[in-house]
């Protein structure tokens, strides 16, 4: 496992425990196909290429795509359709229950994971990374390379989210 300690002393650590041995960074969908994204609203997910460490535990809901202030954003939603809470695991589903909810259509844009502060888990935001042809810039590959974890093209094909395992103190700042 790779390691790095941030400014409060945490360790945070990347691989092993995301992804299976052997794992070569890479992303869902893999990069490449960002340069064909222009022609669709937001990138499909390949459900198979989540790693089980993500999938096990009940920490998904659904999300839809909303226009405020001339920007998408993300309104979190239950299978249901109303509003999901990050701080209520009650309006959380299994990652199964969200695939198929999403397949069946209903309004829904895409499923989110939900960090908590017990799950062991962060998500490390590369905001503007990947270029007009759909190549990932210099300093994102590095990135990447770097810490060989599992990560994913953000729903507008300009970013990516890594998924890092994070051991020591408990995880503060936004879910």
């Amino acid at each position: 496992m790779t390691t790095a300690k941030n400014d409060d002393g945490r360790t945070i650590g990347w691989g092993d425990e995301i992804c299976e041995p052997g794992f070569r960074p890479a992303c869902n969908p893999p990069v490449s196909e960002t340069a064909e994204h222009a022609s669709r609203d937001v990138l499909s997910v390949d459900y198979d290429g989540i790693p089980e460490r993500l999938r096990r535990p009940h920490q998904w809901i659904m999300w839809r795509a909303v226009e405020r202030d001339g920007r998408f954003t993300k309104v979190p939603c239950q299978v249901n359709g109303k509003a999901a809470k990050v701080d209520d695991s009650a309006t959380w589903s299994p990652f199964d229950f969200c695939c198929e909810t999403l397949d069946l259509g209903g309004g829904f844009t895409g499923v989110g994971f939900v960090f908590t502060r017990d799950d062991g888990l962060v998500g490390v935001d590369l905001d503007a990374c990947i270029n007009a042809d759909g190549t990932l810039s210099d300093w994102a590959a590095e990135i990447v390379e770097r810490f060989a974890t599992y990560c994913e093209i953000s729903p507008s094909g300009t970013g990516l989210k890594l998924f890092a395992e994070v051991t020591g103190h408990s995880v503060r700042g936004r879910t």
